[in-house]
């Protein structure tokens, strides 16, 4: 018998329409509470569906650059920390700097060093400052983007915070190194660094030694001399070396190309002071010359080079020597073991300065070079030894010269009595600086040696960077301040940004969160109005139950009357 057989009453029948249409609103009502969403698919509401998903995919997009935002506060922190470290390293500079103005020579050296050591301090915490790759103390640049597209953004630009990038220039203790005399076996040439950092040179140059090259045509803060090369250090802390070579005194190492703050030339081999107050040297070793010891490789403050021996002042005021001593050269007496302040090597002899202002020599002394007159016995400022004979300069100015002077480099002209503010020696010649940026020269003038040209009769002068001098610690100073004020504005622009970011940030959650209420509003279901539909579905489906149940009566009361 087939469905169509069967009459149903109408009132059954719609009965039965009206329970399983309840049924399936009670199902529907059951999902409802179950997910919390009245409309999860485009077939219950295409309108309020789509217009949620677009709202939920800006605020997935808004969140995947919440992420980038908070890389980006990062990086800002890591920078910002830097910037109050480098703050607090000038902040130290400049305390050194201030002791120095009223240090004494040893100190000034010790302090100059300290200071260079805080500079190389400030790169390496530069270099120390970046975050996932991007460095904003190192120039490097970085955008951050706050919408979708990208096109609402902000450009972070990156700072060079190092000490080159600041304008700080290291600096070093200068003696008798702005003027020197050649040759540690003849003279022959002379070279005089001026006032701007360019070489003036003039004499014998049969090896070269006179043709400045190119890199040591500007920037130069000291100059040495050996037999027929020449020496330059350069404010970058590197060295150049130009004319004989015959034991590689001019093949500069890897190791004298950055952190030099004194270089001292011998007969053939080259000794270098390192800002770690480490020594190294190059060149001839025929006597162990470069062969540094142990107690010269740390804690130096002064080198020295003599024919074939070598000398370094440490920081306690002691002396190191090494290399040859068949006359005693490299034999420190007690004298010298403590309270020195600044060294001198020669031909065959050594030189110290006491705390005191007198001179002590030790060594040979067939020419009278290690017997120290009277007038060096006190308030002597600066020494300098050549071949066989000695200078020393005095607090009033005047130079004491002693020893060989067979070429009259002993006798003091009256230009060099007065006036000067630094001395050199050749192997038979005698410099001396004045106050006015002019050079006297004199003793053997076989190649025109002690013939001053016009160029170095003024404008000779320390670096300007020079802890030797007053103006130069104020210089410094100036360049501290500087700066301190550079990054200052640094600091205060990059806190700018990471308020900009952090105010994006905010908005971006308060985006996200909107951007997922309003989605939520057009899919989520009211949970109270659901539990009330389906406590009224449920009774409209018992009451169909029932209504069914009775029309099914009716129909049982008429198979009674069978």
């Amino acid at each position: 018998m087939g469905l169509l057989d069967i009459s149903l009453t109408s009132s059954m029948r719609s009965t039965l329409f009206s329970l399983k249409d309840t049924s399936a609103k009670i199902e529907r009502a059951q999902e409802r509470l179950a997910t919390g969403k009245k409309v999860m698919s485009a077939l219950d509401n295409p309108t309020n569906y789509f217009a949620a998903q677009a709202a939920l995919n800006r605020a997935g997009d808004l969140t995947t650059r919440k992420d980038g935002i908070m890389e980006a506060i990062k990086n800002g922190d890591a920078a910002n920390v830097g910037l109050k470290s480098l703050v607090s390293l000038i902040e130290t500079a400049k305390g050194i700097a201030n002791s120095a103005h009223m240090a004494g020579a040893s100190d000034r050296q010790s302090l100059a060093s300290q200071f260079n050591q805080i500079l190389s301090q400030m790169d390496t915490l530069a270099g120390d400052s970046g975050y996932r790759g991007t460095n904003l103390l190192k120039n490097d640049d970085l955008t951050v983007n706050f919408n979708e597209d990208g096109s609402s953004n902000l450009t972070i630009n990156g700072v060079d915070a190092t000490s080159d990038g600041l304008g700080l220039e290291k600096t070093s203790y200068l003696q008798g190194s702005v003027i020197d005399g050649g040759g540690e076996i003849l003279d022959g040439f002379s070279l005089a660094l001026g006032d701007n950092g360019k070489i003036v040179a003039w004499g014998d140059n049969s090896f070269g030694q006179l043709n400045i090259p190119n890199d040591a045509q500007s920037g130069v803060v000291s100059v040495q001399t050996g037999s027929y090369y020449s020496l330059a250090l350069k404010s970058d802390g590197s060295v150049v070396a130009w004319g004989n070579n015959s034991s590689g005194q001019i093949d500069v190492p890897t190791t004298a190309m950055s952190s030099v703050t004194q270089i001292a030339a011998g007969s053939s081999h080259v000794l270098a002071l390192k800002d770690d107050g480490s020594v190294i040297g190059w060149g001839s070793d025929s006597y162990g010359q470069i062969d540094i010891p142990t107690s010269a490789q740390s804690n130096v403050i002064s080198i020295a080079a003599g024919y074939d021996h070598s000398i370094a002042l440490k920081d306690d005021g002691s002396v190191v020597a090494w290399g040859r001593d068949n006359l005693g050269q490299s034999t420190v007496p007690a004298q010298a073991q403590s309270g020195v302040i600044a060294i001198a090597a020669g031909g065959g002899f050594s030189l110290a300065l006491k705390n005191d202002g007198s001179v002590i020599a030790w060594g040979v002394n067939t020419l009278g070079q290690t017997t120290v007159p009277l007038q060096a016995q006190t308030g002597v400022i600066s020494i300098s030894a050549g071949g066989g004979h000695a200078l020393a300069l005095k607090t009033d100015g005047s130079v004491v010269a002693w020893g060989y002077n067979d070429y009259g480099q002993t006798t003091v002209p009256i230009a060099a009595q007065s006036g000067v503010v630094s001395i050199a020696t050749g192997y038979t010649t005698s410099y001396a600086l004045k106050n006015n940026g002019s050079v006297v020269a004199w003793g053997n003038n076989s190649n025109g040696e002690t013939t001053v040209p016009p160029s170095a009769q003024s404008g000779i002068g320390s670096p300007d960077n020079s802890w030797s001098t007053d103006a130069g610690i104020s210089k410094s100073e100036q360049q501290l301040e500087n700066a301190l004020s550079t990054l200052r504005t640094d600091a205060q622009t990059l806190s700018s940004n990471l308020s900009v970011i952090g105010i994006r940030k905010e908005f971006t959650d308060s985006m996200v969160a909107n951007l997922q209420t309003g989605a939520d509003n057009l899919t989520l279901a009211d949970m109270n109005e659901e539990g009330a539909n389906m406590l009224m579905l449920q009774t409209r489906q018992n009451l169909g139950i029932t209504s069914l149940s009775m029309a099914g009566q009716t129909a049982q009361s008429v198979m009674k009357l069978f």
